[in-house]
Order: C-alpha cells, then sequence, then structure tokens
C-alpha cells in the first residue's frame, strides 16, 4: 500500500492532500497493478489478451482502409469498439480520432464524449478534455463522474476555483463521494483556506460516521492547522478511523504516532507504533487507545450523526462503554454527556433509559449509584409514554438498589409531583410503592400526602396513573394507615368523571380486597362493584350473587349492555370474572362462567377480550373441558384486527400447551402460532417469539426439530424483508437453552451460520448475538466449533456494528 509521508511543515500544513492512505495510489498505477494480475492469471488470460490485441488490429487496419477509401464506412458500433480496443493498447491518440468521428455520427452521446474525453486526458490534450467534460455536464447536469472528472483536470490546470465548484456540484449529487470531498479538501488547502476544509469534513462525518476516511481527514486537516485544541481532537478521530477501517487501521496509527512525536509525547508514539504493529489485534487497539480516545469520543462522534439507529446502537453499547471507561470516568464523564443527550428521538431515549438501569454496578456500586437518577429523572418527563414508562422503571430499579434511597426518594417524587408538566407527575405515580418501603418513617406521611394531591390532579392522565397504581402502593402501607387514607381515595377514583380513570381503578379491587378483611369487603368493595355493574343491581343482590356456588355473573353482564358506562363496566366485569374462576372450581366455571367468558371474547370492548386472554392462567388446569367451546374462539382472535389481541392470544399459549399437551398443540394450535412469525406488527412477531423456550420446555427438543424449526427456515428462506429474517434469528437465540438437545442445538446452529453470510448487516449483527447464546448454551465441542469459526469471520465483516457484535459474541463464547 503506498503511503504518503505528511511533513510538519508550515508550508505542508497550507496544502495538506488528505485521503486515506489506501486511496493514494493513482489510477495508472492500479491499472499497471491490474495488468500484472492478469499476466499473472495464466494461459487463458494470455489468450483473452491475444484476442484483445487481435481486434485492436484488426480495428486500426480498418481505420487505414477508411482512409484510403471514401466508398467504405464504419458503422457507429464498430468506430466505438474500435476506439475501445485501441484505448485498452495505449494508442489514445488513435482512439481519439475514431471517438470523435463517432461523435460527428451521434453529437449528443454523452457515452461516446466520455470516451473521447478520457483519450483526450491519456494523450494529454488538456484544453480538448475540458471542453468535452464541459459539454456531457450540460448535456448531463446530474452525471456525477463526468463533474468529478471536470473538477480534476480543473485542478491539474490549476483552476482552484473553478474546481471548487464541479467538486461541490458532485458533492451535493452523491454526499458520499469520498474522492470529491478529498479533492476539495485539497483545493482549500491550495487557497490556503483550510478552516474550510475542516468545516468540509465536519459535516462528511456527522452525515457518515461510520466512513473511517472522512474520520481520517477530518484528523488531517485538524493536524495540519497545528493548533494545540485541533491536534487534540484530531488524536481522537484519528482513533476513530483506525477502530472503524481495520485495512487501513496500520496506516492510520502510524500517522497517529506521528502527531503524538509533534505533540512531544514519545511514550504515546511508541504505544500507537506498538498497537500498529498489530494492527488486527482489536484487544490490543483498545488498549492503545481504549483510555485516550475510545470509547466516549467514538460515541461523542456516533451522537451526532443524522442517522437514528447508529445513535440508537450507540446507546445499545453504553454498557461496554461504561466497562472500559471504569467507574470514575463513567461519573464525571459519561453520565455528564449522556444528561446532556436527552434531546433526541424517542428510539434513542428508550434505548438510554433502559440501559442506565442497569449501571448501578457500572458507576461504583450502590454507594455511588444516586447519580444515574440525574439522566433517569429527565427521562422520566419525557413527552412519549414509551420513554417515560423505561425511566421509571430503571429510576425503580436505581432506587431499589442505592444506599441512601432513604434520602434520595422523597425530594426526588416531590420534584416529579410538582412538575408543570404532566408528564412529570404521571411519572411519579409509578415510583411511589418502591419508595414508601424506602423512605424513613417520619417521611411516610409526606409521600402519602403527595399522593393525595396526584389523586386530585386536574388532569386525566395524572389521575389514570394514580389509580393504575393505588393497589400497589396501597399494598406497601400499613393496614390501618391504608384504611384511613388510601381507601377513600380509591373510592373517589371509582367515581371519577372519565370513563378510563373508574376503569383503572375498578380493576385494584381485587388486590385491595386481599388487604381486607371480610366485613370490610363488604362494606368499602362491594359497593363499588355494584355500582360499576349498573344501576339495576342492590348491594345484597351481588352479596348473594357471589356466594359461591350460586355465582351468576350473567345478570351483570346482561345489566352491562343497558348501562351509561358500557366500555369501563365490560372491562371491569371481565377481569372480576377471570380473577373469581379459580376460587369457584371446575363445574361452577363450566356451566355458569364460560358462556360469559365466550361473550367477552366477542365483545366490542378490546379491553375486554384483552382482560380474559391475559389471565387465561386462571383457568387453564381445565382447558381440556372447554375444547369445544372456549379453544375455538380463542383460535378466531388470533386473527382479531387488534394487534394487542392478537399478542395475547399468542402470549397465552405456553398454559394451554403445559394442559392441552403437545398433540392438542400439533392439530389444533401450530399453524396459527407459526402464522404469528410473520405477522404484521413487530410486537406480536417479538411475542412470538419469546415464548418459544417455554413451548420448548412443554413439547421437547424432538417436537421443535420437526414441526417448528422447518417452518422457521422457510421463513428465512423466502422472506420478503430482512426484519422477518431478524425476527426468524431472535426465535433461535430463545430455544438455544439448556434444556434443548445437542441435536437441536445443531440445526440452530447450521442455520445461524447461513444467516451470517446475509447481505443486509442488520441479519448479520441479530446472527453475532443469536451465535453467542448458543455458545453459552453447550459444552458440546462440534456446535462450539461452528459458533467461533462463524463469529471469527463476522469479525472481519465490511460493517462495523457487525464486528462490534461478533467480537462481543466471540469474547464471551471464547476463543478457541
Amino acid at each position: 500500500m503506498a503511503k504518503r509521508k505528511r511533513s510538519k511543515t508550515a508550508a505542508a500544513a497550507a496544502a495538506p492532500t488528505a485521503a486515506l492512505p489506501a486511496e493514494k495510489k493513482s489510477k495508472k498505477a492500479e491499472q499497471s497493478v491490474a495488468g500484472k494480475k492478469s499476466v499473472k492469471g495464466g494461459d487463458g488470460v494470455v489468450e483473452k489478451k491475444a484476442q484483445t490485441t487481435d481486434k485492436a488490429a484488426t480495428a486500426k487496419m480498418s481505420v487505414d482502409v477508411d482512409e484510403n477509401d471514401d466508398n467504405i464506412e464504419m458503422e457507429l458500433d464498430e468506430l466505438v469498439a474500435a476506439g475501445g480496443a485501441l484505448a485498452q493498447l495505449g494508442a489514445h491518440d488513435a482512439a481519439a480520432e475514431l471517438f470523435a468521428k463517432a461523435l460527428a455520427m451521434s453529437p449528443e452521446n454523452v457515452d461516446i464524449m466520455r470516451s473521447l474525453a478520457k483519450a483526450y486526458v491519456e494523450s494529454d490534450q488538456s484544453n480538448e478534455a475540458l471542453s468535452q467534460y464541459r459539454e456531457i455536464v450540460r448535456l448531463a447536469p446530474q452525471h456525477v463522474a463526468s463533474w468529478f472528472d471536470l473538477g480534476t483536470l480543473l485542478v491539474e490546470a490549476n483552476d482552484v476555483d473553478g474546481a471548487i465548484e464541479a467538486l461541490k456540484r458532485v458533492i451535493s449529487l452523491e454526499d458520499g463521494h469520498s474522492a470529491a470531498f478529498a479533492s476539495l479538501a485539497s483545493c482549500y488547502g491550495e487557497k490556503g483556506d483550510i478552516d474550510a476544509a475542516i468545516a468540509l469534513f465536519e459535516g462528511a462525518v456527522q452525515k457518515h460516521p461510520t466512513m473511517a476516511k472522512f474520520h481520517y481527514n477530518l484528523a488531517t486537516m485538524l493536524a495540519a492547522r497545528g493548533q494545540k485544541k485541533d491536534m487534540e481532537r484530531a488524536v481522537d478521530v484519528y482513533g476513530t478511523a483506525a477502530r472503524l477501517d481495520p485495512d487501513t487501521r496500520a496506516e492510520v496509527l502510524e500517522d497517529l504516532a506521528e502527531l503524538h512525536d509533534a505533540m512531544g509525547d514519545a511514550a504515546k508514539a511508541k504505544a500507537v507504533r506498538d498497537a500498529a504493529a498489530n494492527a488486527n489485534d482489536d484487544g490490543g487497539l483498545l488498549v492503545c487507545l481504549g483510555d485516550e480516545i475510545y470509547p466516549i469520543n467514538l460515541l461523542t462522534e456516533e451522537m451526532r450523526t443524522d442517522e437514528t439507529e447508529t445513535r440508537i446502537r450507540s446507546m445499545r453499547r453504553l454498557r461496554t462503554i461504561a466497562q472500559a471507561l471504569g467507574p470514575e470516568r463513567t461519573r464525571s464523564e459519561l453520565l455528564p454527556f449522556l444528561s446532556e443527550s436527552t434531546d433526541d428521538e424517542d428510539e434513542v431515549l428508550v434505548a438510554m433509559a433502559e440501559e442506565l438501569g442497569n449501571f448501578v454496578d457500572l458507576v461504583g456500586g450502590p454507594s455511588a449509584a444516586s447519580i444515574l437518577l440525574t439522566p433517569l429523572e429527565v427521562l422520566a418527563t419525557a413527552e412519549e409514554t414509551v420513554v417515560r414508562d423505561k425511566a421509571v422503571a430503571s429510576i425503580n430499579k436505581v432506587l431499589d438498589a442505592v444506599t441512601d434511597a432513604a434520602e434520595l426518594a422523597l425530594p426526588l417524587i416531590k420534584r416529579l409531583t410538582e412538575g408543570d408538566w404532566f408528564t412529570s407527575r404521571v411519572s411519579a405515580c409509578w415510583i411511589f410503592p418502591v419508595a414508601y418501603s424506602k423512605v424513613d418513617p417520619a417521611n411516610k406521611k409526606d409521600l402519602r400526602d403527595l399522593f393525595t394531591t396526584l389523586c386530585a390532579d386536574d388532569t386525566p392522565m395524572v389521575r389514570r396513573a394514580a389509580a393504575l397504581n393505588i393497589g400497589k402502593f396501597g399494598s406497601k402501607i400499613e393496614r390501618d394507615v391504608f384504611v384511613a387514607n388510601i381507601l377513600p381515595l380509591f373510592k373517589t377514583l371509582t367515581t371519577d368523571d372519565q370513563d378510563s380513570v373508574r376503569l383503572l381503578a375498578i380493576e385494584n379491587c381485587s388486590v385491595i380486597a386481599k388487604l381486607l378483611n371480610e366485613d370490610e369487603n363488604s362494606q368499602h368493595i362491594l359497593p363499588v362493584l355494584a355500582q360499576a355493574m349498573g344501576v339495576n343491581i342492590t348491594e345484597a343482590e351481588l352479596l348473594h350473587l357471589t356466594s359461591p356456588p350460586t355465582f351468576a355473573v350473567s345478570k351483570c353482564v346482561d345489566m352491562n349492555g343497558r348501562t351509561n358506562w358500557k366500555r369501563c363496566r365490560a372491562a371491569a366485569v371481565s377481569i372480576v370474572t377471570m380473577e373469581i374462576a379459580p376460587k369457584l372450581g371446575e363445574d361452577v366455571t363450566k356451566n355458569s362462567l364460560i358462556p360469559i367468558l365466550l361473550q367477552f371474547l366477542r365483545d366490542d370492548v378490546v379491553d375486554a377480550r384483552l382482560n380474559v386472554l391475559k389471565r387465561m392462567d386462571n383457568i387453564s388446569p381445565w382447558m381440556s373441558s372447554y375444547e369445544s367451546t372456549l379453544l375455538p374462539a380463542i383460535t378466531d382472535l388470533s386473527k382479531d384486527l387488534q394487534w394487542r389481541v392478537r399478542e395475547a392470544v399468542i402470549l397465552a399459549l405456553p398454559s394451554l400447551v403445559t394442559t392441552l399437551g403437545s398433540a392438542y398443540f400439533q392439530q389444533h394450535l401450530l399453524d396459527m402460532f407459526l402464522n404469528a412469525f410473520q405477522d404484521m406488527v413487530s410486537e406480536v412477531r417479538l411475542s412470538t417469539t419469546k415464548i418459544l423456550r417455554n413451548i420448548l420446555d412443554v413439547v421437547g427438543s424432538e417436537y421443535i426439530l420437526e414441526s417448528v424449526l422447518p417452518k422457521l427456515t422457510k421463513i428465512y428462506e423466502s422472506s420478503v424483508t430482512y426484519q422477518e429474517r431478524v425476527n426468524v434469528f431472535h426465535a433461535l437465540g430463545q430455544l438455544a437453552s439448556s434444556n434443548a438437545s445437542v441435536e437441536l442445538l445443531t440445526a440452530l446452529t447450521e442455520l445461524s451460520v447461513k444467516g451470517a453470510s446475509d447481505k443486509i448487516p442488520n441479519v448479520r449483527f441479530t446472527v453475532s448475538t443469536t451465535l453467542e447464546v448458543l455458545g453459552k448454551s453447550t459444552t458440546n465441542s462440534t456446535v462450539l466449533d461452528q459458533v467461533r469459526s462463524s463469529l471469527t469471520a463476522l469479525q472481519a465483516d465490511s460493517d462495523p456494528d457487525v464486528k462490534y457484535f461478533a467480537s462481543v459474541a466471540l469474547e464471551t463464547v471464547g476463543a478457541s
């Protein structure tokens, strides 16, 4: 590989030639190398060369005949072919004559014009070539290659301003044209405008954060400007380029070593040169660069990109980054950076919130983990619900772990409760159950008072969150205090003027009933249920109806259609019905409840259908008694228009299979289950993969091998979108468990190895994680060899994210 040695003089800094080492060969040199390779190819190549020579000679003879006999005219395509043959032989003057004649026959043929222009370039007729290229871009203003060739010729003609305009046009048409960026930067260097060159590559690395050549050029420009802060940043950017492209890593590291020399740091220069000597050793690279460059500055660079997927993947690597930094730098550098990065796309923030919940050990353990609450508190106020949910879940994990939770919990909840925007108050409602058990007894009343405030909030969304959590919060409170303070709040919420608040409050009946005795339930819970079921039922009737074995929810269901709270009551009664079924026993459930449950499964209210499906565990032990009644209705719901209903059917399958056995599953449920792998909604597809391990535990490896894996293989082989293939490998990861047989693990590995050569990077790095799970699930040497071999190959992948995941997986599995 040709290598440019950068001069350290001021003159060199004024006009840098910034290009990755791999691009430093001239076109003629590349052609020369290509020619040598052809000669080494054997007799077949020599024969082909001879044929080309004969063709060129024939073409030249035809030209001579044409020149001596005006009666002989060559066809246009013959002229072009003969010109091309002559150009291959290096007879560019003669080729130009033929191309000129062809162009006269077809004056606006851009392809012929380009051939003529190239012939002019090779025969040193620069002015004629410039004229041709200007005409080409006039006729074909979107032709990127011609604009670039024009810019290159203008550079050689010392028309720097004209070259800049032409090269800018290239970049406007193709913003990833690395050669145009490098040439344009050189033009700025010629004009002494290195600031413009730096700005150029700053934009390039933002748009293309994974292209090493842009990072390399930016680092070269920064180093050339020579200011201390620029040189320090150049160190970081060289490191990024070295990580992204192993093929040019040794040369980039050599430039980095020279920069350390120029900065007077001989020790670092030596360390970098040592790493350059083993440039393919990623571990050595981390030792060399990790403490100073990778990972915090790499994270900074990747978070600047406009590509959301890149930023999401950066967030998913936070744990690895924190491990490389160590607890102190994670606290002092990484977390402040994340706190400043909370204004981003929802998908990025979801990933950040989820990852931070697992950071307690990475920041120094429970005694130092309070620092995690700062970015999480900001995320808990986000507008998007899923971001808040992840942030709150992580806050609860941190509060459950930190040693100073007693001092942190109350101020945190107070700030969220007093927030101006409703989102912070919604999030506060979810933290009370964890916080109450952590705070000092003297502060518990303050927490209860804050919860009381939220239950009366002006915003329905806040009251809904309070209603959702009142049962969980109540279960943590002392019984007498609960009856005196929280129970009245519950009763108030069940009479809220918003249907959704009432529904969520009523769903807590069974939880709250467990906290009360029989008399208290009759006094407080039965009136709530009676009111929810309709004005036509009295508390006395309800008490009779709920006295086993004469339970008759059907009366409540009949009334349900005649009330003003149809949606609320349908959902509420469906919950009560499913919760009470186990207490009534198989016979009463079959005779009294199954007709009601069938009605709920066909109800127009989505929540009614969902509430039955989500609680299928309660009646699954008796499911064999309901084969002809309940199961057909459940199967029909697998085609429901609401994706949440379809997902609930899938999630209910493990309990059904446990009861009904593999034979029934094979005959009645298998097709429904397999079809869900290709559902149009990703959440349904993902949930289908998640239950595979439960299915495996029930039906066994042999059944999966014979009935499930062939279908997954067919989905992979006939997939239209890459998401289907990604889902297949998520499924294989679920099947890779300690309960899987060696035969099953072998089959899973074979399909995963096949997926390692998929053309889509997202599939390949998903395969990396699947192979990691497979490697950890077995001690079989054959399977392990296949896993390691495939991961080793993926380490050399052209996509940096695939390399990363493969390296992590191989480190986990262990090199052979």
